[in-house]
């Protein structure tokens, strides 16, 4: 189960994109905003906890496509280095994550 979160500081179009599950949509914002991908936004959890987050830890705990991680990936790869939420990313998010960081 996914706790609600809601963004308090927004980079980005991209992060919003995320946030609303607008996977396809975030893919194309993507392509012609390549470095959005590095730019981090502050979110608020429902449990009252605070984080600072790169695109790529949204686009995990939403459970997003591979594709868009991938492509989150290949913008940035050090995001996938950065995955510190790494106890909420689905397994497949994980090793698609792993086998970059190890590239």
């Amino acid at each position: 189960m996914f706790l609600t979160r809601r963004l308090i500081k927004q980079q980005t179009d991209l992060h919003q994109l995320i946030m609303d599950r607008n996977w396809e949509e975030a893919s194309k914002h993507l392509k012609t905003h390549p470095n959005d991908a590095k730019l981090w936004s502050r979110v608020a959890f429902d449990d009252g906890i605070y984080s600072d987050v790169l695109p790529i830890h949204l686009a995990a705990r939403g459970a997003s496509p591979i594709s868009l991680i991938q492509d989150l990936i290949d913008a940035y790869p050090k995001g996938a280095s950065r995955l510190i939420c790494i106890l909420i990313v689905s397994p497949c998010t994980l090793h698609a994550c792993t086998i970059q960081t190890l590239k």
